[in-house]
């Protein structure tokens, strides 16, 4: 195991040389080293990088602070990769907990495997509940490693403007809460299996652990495709359900980069379970004197997650909002995060 995360190590690495090779000719690197003069303070390079790199795509700076922030949160959910090796923690956002360099385990990876096995999902219960009720779905934007894939789609070259008719958006919601409904029924399903029945652990249903994360995209990108990459070739194909897990990814990231986010807003069930507690949120975005009429028009345009005013009141309401900060940009002096 030991030799195989060293050529692991060394393709990611010569990956990352091929690509530094490339990066050292683009117009960022270069203004960025004439930047860069005699006495600079090393200190502040990657924050230096972070400010310069919104300046060239044309993003505010917060934005890249928080691409930055979910390249840390990445690396750390994958230490094992850097043979860093770590008690599992439970996150509380969508995680692929078997993913072959994984340290930490997704809260709703817990909440189904906690049903299956017959018992009662107080953690990640709590942990839903509390992370709902304080900085709501905040993590799906600057933790989320999915939700990171998705905003990267988001930099193609192709249109991908909100074009879901608003009067489809509640019948589309529905898709969340029909995977949660499945995920809870079937759980329930199993636990009761487990508990009254001698299992055999070849013949068990695929869905016997956790009947969302078998087809979730999240966890065949970042489970299923490494673990074949590297180690164990056979583990999609040899699966009956293989070419479904693989087309769900194909269709759900073909869509993201056409309809930003599309996964987190119709697919998602953990985010659906964040929608439940958004009117208990302690963390709300303030939208200050700003005008219904021309704040709806501005999100339309820059807001990711297709968020709308839809009330007269003070702050944005909607349970879609993951508070990425892009609106930001185009009100500085009317929005303002506020936590009470």
């Amino acid at each position: 195991m030991y030799d195989q995360n060293n050529r692991a190590c060394v393709r990611i690495n010569s990956c990352l040389s091929k690509l530094a090779r490339r990066l050292t000719k683009t117009k960022f690197l270069k203004g960025l080293a004439k930047d860069l003069k005699p006495g600079f303070n090393t200190e502040f390079l990657p924050v230096f990088i972070i400010y310069k790199a919104g300046n060239f795509l044309k993003q505010p700076a917060s934005q890249y602070l928080r691409h930055f922030i979910q390249i840390l949160v990445l690396l750390f959910l994958n230490a094992k990769l850097f043979q860093i090796s770590a008690t599992p923690i439970v996150v509380p956002f969508l995680h692929a907990t078997h993913a072959p360099f994984s340290t930490a385990v997704g809260v709703f990876d817990a909440f189904e495997s906690s049903i299956t096995t017959g018992n009662f999902p107080i953690l990640a219960v709590g942990i839903i509940l509390i992370t709902g009720v304080t900085i709501g779905k905040l993590l799906c934007a600057w933790a989320c490693p999915f939700g990171f894939v998705q905003d990267l789609l988001n930099y193609l070259p192709i249109s991908n403007k909100n074009i879901i008719p608003r009067d489809w958006f509640k019948s589309l919601q529905m898709i969340k809460q029909l995977l949660l409904a499945f995920s809870v029924f079937s759980s329930v399903l199993y636990g009761f299996q487990t508990i009254t029945e001698d299992i055999d652990p070849i013949k068990k249903s695929p869905f016997h652990d956790a009947p969302f994360s078998v087809l979730s995209p999240s966890t065949t990108l970042f489970t299923y495709i490494p673990w074949a990459a590297y180690w164990k070739p056979d583990v999609l194909y040899k699966q009956p359900i293989a070419y479904l897990k693989l087309s769900i990814l194909i269709a759900c990231l073909g869509l993201c980069v056409v309809i930003p986010r599309f996964f987190c807003r119709y697919i998602c069930p953990l985010g659906y379970m964040y929608d439940l507690t958004n009117k208990f949120k302690f963390l709300k975005i303030k939208t200050g004197t700003v005008k219904k009429e021309e704040a709806n028009k501005t999100l339309k345009e820059v807001c990711p997650m297709d968020v709308q005013i839809s009330t007269d009141e003070k702050y944005i309401d909607s349970p879609a909002c993951i508070h990425c900060g892009k609106c930001f940009k185009y009100f500085p002096n009317q929005f303002s995060q506020e936590f009470f």
